[in-house]
Order: structure tokens, then sequence, then C-alpha cells
């Protein structure tokens, strides 16, 4: 039985922690966030807001937050997807990991992984490509949305997830042996 536990953070398949996306890219890449415990309560609270809006579901929300909301829904009038799947928590028993993707979607007939984002980076795209290989959907491409407080969304450029997902493979190769030596928890 899969599971997650949002209190810890922890993802488990047959019991047993198995390690998330971001816990494996931040290991083996060193990803550094520089955000205060306020700015990823932020974070959490726009990705619930976006999380409702993209299912239809009205909610009122705190005016701190009025930009990164219409910055959204902004995105979601522009692109028009068609939602496939929310906040959709996957795991991976045959590579033994798990991850939460923010949106999968079609846009003019193509799949795509979407992942909102606050501060961008090169890095995102092997998340993109770690998600894509958790939906098993053949998905091939993704992109990061910066949500911004000027309500504006700047969509990255597609990222090709054939090529990104062989990298990804090649991340996850290096967390297992650092993990195999004891490793991952410096």
């Amino acid at each position: 039985m899969n599971s997650f536990n949002p209190h810890t953070h922890t993802y488990t398949i047959a019991r047993k922690p198995v390690p998330s996306v971001t816990q494996i890219i931040k290991a083996v890449i060193g990803q550094k966030y520089y955000a205060t415990d306020w700015h990823m309560e932020r974070g959490t609270i726009v990705h619930q807001c976006a999380a409702m809006l993209c299912k239809g579901i009205r909610f009122g929300h705190d005016p701190q937050i009025d930009g990164y909301v219409q910055a959204v829904k902004t995105w979601l009038e522009i692109r028009k997807p068609e939602i496939m799947y929310v906040e959709r928590r996957m795991f991976s028993e045959r590579f033994g990991y798990a991850g939460t993707c923010d949106l999968i979607c079609k846009i003019d007939g193509k799949s795509f992984v979407v992942d909102w984002k606050g501060c961008p980076s090169p890095v995102d795209q092997w998340q993109l490509a770690a998600y894509s290989e958790l939906a098993c959907e053949g998905i091939n491409w993704g992109f990061v949305v910066a949500l911004s407080n000027d309500g504006k969304p700047k969509e990255g450029k597609p990222v090709d997830l054939k090529r990104a997902r062989n990298e990804w493979r090649s991340v996850l190769n290096v967390y297992k042996m650092k993990d195999r030596e004891g490793l991952t928890n410096e």
C-alpha cells in the first residue's frame, strides 16, 4: 500500500519510506532554497489556491497573495488547458521514489507536466521529467509557470521530457549510490 503523510512529508511504498523527487534532487544536485518559513508557507498556500482554481473550486484567500492567484487565473485563461490531474501523488515501486505533480494537462492536443514555481531554475527540468516518469502516460513535454505577486504568469520554454527523463535516471542512480553508501543525509 502506498501512502503520503502530509505532516512529515513522507512517502511510503509497501510501508517502506521512499525519497521524494525533491529530496533526490536536493541530495544529488544540491538545490538550495533560501526561503523563510513564511515564504514556504506562502508557497504552500499559493499551490493550494492553484489546485482549487484548476478544479474549478470557488474559495477566498488572503489579499497578500492576490497577485499569485491572479497569475494562475491569467495562465488558465490564456492557455485553456484540458486538465487531467491536479496535485497528483504518484509512486514508483520499480524505481523506489514518489512525488506530487502540480498539474498534468493537455494543451493543443499535447500532454504536459506543469509545475508552479516562485523561482524557476535549471533543475526544474529534472523534476518535470521525474513526474512524467511517475505518471507512466507517455507525457513528453513539460514546463514551469513562474508565479509572482504582479499577477502575470511567466511560462518557461517547453522541456523535452524524453531527454530530461534520461538525465533524471542518471540523477536517480547517483542518489541510489549515495544512499547505499550512507551519503544522502549529509
